[in-house]
């Protein structure tokens, strides 16, 4: 005679979880406050930036012309694209883009490269190194803004410069401030300002 063990069905996957609470992962609450926190920063970036920005553009598409010698009634008047073409013929327009984008050229890559080894330099073992990098961050931080402006146009401005006096005592002769230095003058001075916000 054979006996024969049967195994009772096992219950369904959705029957035995059923007694668990589903977890959504959200606190109660939690969109409210995001709205709370949300909305004044939306209406105030709306009210400062995109509505001026918005009016702006409209602005740009208007001129004003005066009769009657510069003395008569202001009129407004379509213009079109009128005034972007005169912006982007412009010599100096022009000549202030290319300055600008070899400042960025200059500032952004030093800036990188100065973080890197800064911050190398502060996960060393070399107690000299750490001290000097943390000697470099600190500075900025214990002047301030103003008085290190001071400092820069001082050691900038030549006659009374003491780093110029002691290159022309060498017979080297720089303009710091004059326009084949002044873009290096002003990267120099923005990366002083940003060793101070450097993680």
């Amino acid at each position: 005679m054979t006996a024969t063990l049967e195994t009772p069905p096992a219950a369904p996957a959705t029957a035995r979880g059923a007694h668990r609470p589903r977890r959504t992962g959200r606190v109660p609450g939690q969109g409210r406050a995001v709205t709370v926190l949300l909305v004044p920063f939306a209406l105030l970036c709306l009210a400062v930036f995109v509505v001026p920005a918005v009016y702006a553009i409209y602005l740009s598409f208007f001129s004003t012309s005066h009769s009657g010698l510069g003395f008569g009634n202001a009129r407004t008047v379509f213009v079109g694209f009128r005034n972007f073409v005169v912006v982007l013929t412009d010599p100096s327009f022009l000549r202030s883009i290319g300055v600008t984008l070899v400042y960025i050229v200059v500032f952004i890559p030093l800036l990188v490269v100065g973080s890197l080894l800064l911050a190398l330099l502060l996960d060393s073992g070399l107690a000299r190194g750490r001290r000097f990098a943390q000697t470099v961050l600190f500075l900025p931080h214990a002047i301030p803004g103003i008085i290190a402006a001071i400092i820069w146009l001082y050691l900038y401005t030549p006659g009374i410069s003491p780093v110029l006096a002691g290159l022309t005592g060498l017979d080297i002769r720089l303009d710091l401030l004059g326009e084949t230095l002044l873009i290096p003058s002003l990267v120099n001075i923005a990366l002083w300002g940003a060793s101070a916000t450097t993680p």
